[in-house]
């Protein structure tokens, strides 16, 4: 897994057209013909685990981003990601991911959040320990404020009718 710094946007393309369904069609995003493998410096969550009957998912914040030049570094990776993806198919109406809030970044109670998927195949470590799933409590970990590190990849771009966006997937967690 290689974890990029600094994303070149000349680097994404898109690959594999899958049909899951007679509604929804995905692409794999690609970069160096590889997945994009993000890493975190430690962020908050902003909203708890929700569960769906498809998938799971939960809110990062950026919540610090004024004072922590890693995390504004990760925020315009992904907003850089998702910027591309949006200009790059511009026949269709783009639904972003990235939730960004209109407010004074030097006072505000509501923060930029980004929407994450829990990988089917996430791993969560704590003290450099891969950590049994069926030992854990998920819902304790992605709880509304707790403090993670972790590594994201826009595994896929998703069409449904006239919509299509970015699915973010949380593939490593790492807990302080």
């Amino acid at each position: 897994m290689n974890l990029v710094k600094k994303v070149n946007l000349d680097n994404i393309h898109y690959d594999k057209k899958e049909n899951t369904s007679n509604y929804i069609t995905y692409f794999s995003l690609m970069y160096n013909n590889n997945f994009l493998f993000l890493k975190s410096p430690y962020i908050y969550i902003y909203e708890s685990l929700n569960f769906t009957s498809i998938d799971s998912f939960f809110f990062i914040s950026f919540r610090g981003i004024v004072s922590n030049n890693n995390l504004y570094d990760f925020f315009n990776n992904i907003k850089d990601v998702e910027y591309k993806v949006k200009n790059d198919f511009v026949n269709k109406q783009f639904v972003s991911s990235l939730i960004i809030v209109n407010n004074d970044i030097y006072n505000t109670r509501d923060y930029d959040r980004l929407k994450v998927y829990i990988s089917n195949n996430l791993q969560i470590f704590f003290k450099n320990q891969l950590l049994s799933l069926d030992d854990i409590d998920i819902k304790e970990i992605f709880k509304k404020n707790n403090s993670i590190r972790c590594i994201i990849s826009p595994v896929i771009i998703w069409f449904s009718g006239q919509q299509y966006g970015c699915k973010w997937e949380i593939i490593k967690c790492f807990l302080n």
